[in-house]
């Protein structure tokens, strides 16, 4: 399946009184996703299985956007997982800024899918380049179930304004 088929399918997810269920979009991919308690999330390849793990203590929208983040890397670097068996920021096996950023934002995709979050934002009569209030991000960020600061980069990525904070 390739990026776009895969945006298409967390598009079909979505239901207009649930965020998009992240880990079944994983599991439809056939990537696994399983809980620790230490460190940051990553992914692994074992014996042709992809494995995602995520730590639990974090909060549910870091969770969410941590299996979306490596979804992205089972993506574009699945290459990388089978060479190396992982991909993890915190040791050998991390990769590049610039690849991380991208990991970002396509799990911010994935999340907020563009057709959706600007029409969640139209309800608001808000249109492209106007600025939006906190209390807007607020709902969009709970309504997506995303963190504040990903809700406020996700929208100005869409070309809404928020004043910087």
């Amino acid at each position: 399946m390739n990026e776009q088929q895969i945006k298409d399918k967390a598009i079909k997810m979505y239901n207009e009184n649930q965020a998009i269920d992240i880990v079944s979009l994983a599991n439809s991919l056939k990537v696994k996703v399983y809980a620790t308690e230490e460190g940051n999330s990553y992914i692994e390849e074992n014996d042709g299985n992809f494995n995602i793990y995520v730590n639990i203590t974090h909060t549910k929208e870091r969770q969410r956007f941590s299996i979306a983040h490596e979804i992205a890397h089972f993506i574009y670097h699945k290459d990388d997982i089978i060479k190396n068996n992982r991909i993890d920021r915190e040791n050998n096996y991390s990769l590049s800024s610039s690849e991380e950023s991208k990991a970002d934002e396509l799990a911010a995709e994935l999340l907020m899918p563009k057709e959706i979050a600007s029409e969640y934002i139209k309800n608001f009569m808000i249109e492209e380049n106007c600025r939006i209030t906190e209390k807007i991000v607020q709902k969009f960020a709970k309504h997506f179930c995303v963190s504040f600061m990903a809700a406020i980069v996700r929208l100005r990525k869409l070309e809404y304004y928020f004043p910087y904070i």
